[in-house]
């Protein structure tokens, strides 16, 4: 905790942070209402409510008023990547840093996916982000929606986000992945459902020093499909070929060693996996059923930043109005696990039938009405501040009331464009 704390003040209070993260070189040069540092925090404490009701509130004690078209110009000199720094400095590195973060026989253990977020109409968001028609039931009249598709890399076992991005809606999967394959470091396994299946992609993957486990289709590789359907065969090694659309690609390899896994549910269906990890010894077929289950964790994040912090309950109709709330927002998800893990620890240490565990409906809604603004001028007890905000009200962990828990790859909640609706709990 401390270490985040440290970084994130020294950092939000240095010159050199405000010059990197403005608009241009005139950008917070005056002296305004609305300081580079004063945006900052409006953003990082982005709320369900209007703007203006926040700014009320926010002036409500300096006899002073600031108007929404005051902040949403003033928010146009800031850029997003404030955010993205604020991730990696505060975030990602005191987690890698801290010898105590979890790892899989050594290895991280992270998964990668995408979801669609439902956008503002506006003619600078359409013609970035594009739009989707929808259909109107039976009925034959569409409704246009604009839609942005983000991808985000994370950390499943220690759930924090690593990198996201944000593209037009209808963005293929890989295609939206693909700069965050920078990030994967030697000796990493990448989790990725049957969206993510492409030689290329696994190719680039091997070319990182880093392995993969995606869940595949039956007809994915009909060539070796006799080594699926086989029913005595679970766990099978084989070469693949390039595919002959890639052969003018020099870059890419010949062949590809995978393994597939076949894995029998205890509802009877089979699912199968494509995997580099080859060593049988060192990751035992045994493994693989848990190992897997894990990058639901990706799909419950996806979940907990729309329905907690209502990613998609945007607070501009601009590009970059956009680009602030879905990355600040990484930023608070990631925060929050960072700054829970110490009471997480220990709730889980306590003699009780269930573990326990922060609720996370408390501990965003702390970060977010002050969590936020201590960071920024921190108390000698601020440790002990957030201890107390956290560890109220505890949910328990149940694992046994987890649905479908045997399955692989759980079905997708926002089955309708109206889910979020009934799904979403406003806690702040």
């Amino acid at each position: 905790m401390l270490p985040t704390l440290k970084t994130f003040t020294s950092i939000t209070a240095s010159d050199t942070f405000l010059h990197r993260h403005r608009k241009d070189e005139c950008s917070f040069t005056r002296h305004r209402k609305l300081p580079f540092t004063t945006v900052l925090k409006f953003l990082l404490r982005k709320s369900v409510k209007s703007l203006q009701r926040v700014l009320n509130e926010w002036c409500r004690e300096a006899d002073d008023f600031i108007s929404a078209s005051a902040l949403s110009q003033a928010r146009q000199k800031f850029r997003h990547t404030a955010f993205i720094e604020l991730l990696e400095e505060c975030v990602v590195k005191p987690m890698y840093q801290d010898k105590g973060h979890k790892r899989f026989k050594g290895h991280r253990l992270l998964a990668i996916d995408g979801s669609t977020l439902r956008l503002p109409t506006s003619k600078e968001l359409i013609a970035t982000f594009g739009t989707v028609r929808y259909m109107n039931g039976r009925q034959a009249v569409g409704v246009d929606s604009v839609e942005s598709k983000v991808s985000v890399l994370y950390d499943v076992l220690n759930e924090i986000p690593l990198t996201g991005s944000i593209h037009p809606g209808r963005t293929n999967d890989i295609v939206a992945s693909q700069q965050h394959l920078e990030n994967l470091e030697a000796g990493d396994i990448l989790m990725a459902d049957r969206g993510f299946v492409s030689y290329a992609f696994f190719a680039q993957i091997r070319a990182q020093n880093a392995d993969f486990i995606v869940r595949i289709k039956e007809n994915t590789y009909e060539k070796y499909h006799h080594l699926i359907t086989d029913s005595t065969r679970k766990d099978v090694i084989a070469e693949i070929e390039r595919p002959d659309y890639f052969n003018d690609d020099a870059e890419l390899p010949r062949s590809l060693r995978l393994r597939f896994i076949k894995i029998l549910l205890a509802d009877g269906e089979v699912e199968l996996l494509a995997t580099s990890l080859l060593d049988q010894k060192r990751y035992p077929l045994r493994d693989f059923k848990k190992l897997y289950y894990k990058r639901w964790r990706i799909e419950t994040f996806f979940q907990a930043i729309k329905s907690r912090l209502a990613v998609d309950n945007f607070t501009g109709r601009t590009v970059e109005a956009i680009k602030q709330d879905f990355f600040s927002t990484l930023f608070v998800s990631g925060l929050e696990t960072i700054l829970s893990a110490e009471v997480n620890g220990e709730l889980a240490a306590k003699n009780t039938r269930h573990r326990q565990q922060v609720n996370k409906a408390i501990s965003f809604h702390a970060i977010k009405d002050s969590i936020i603004m201590l960071m920024f001028d921190p108390p000698p007890d601020f440790e002990e501040r957030v201890r107390r905000l956290f560890i109220i009200s505890p949910t328990l962990y149940r694992p046994e009331r987890i649905k479908e828990k045997e399955r692989l790859s759980l079905k997708s909640n926002a089955r309708s464009l109206h889910f979020q609706k009934f799904a979403r709990k406003v806690v702040f």
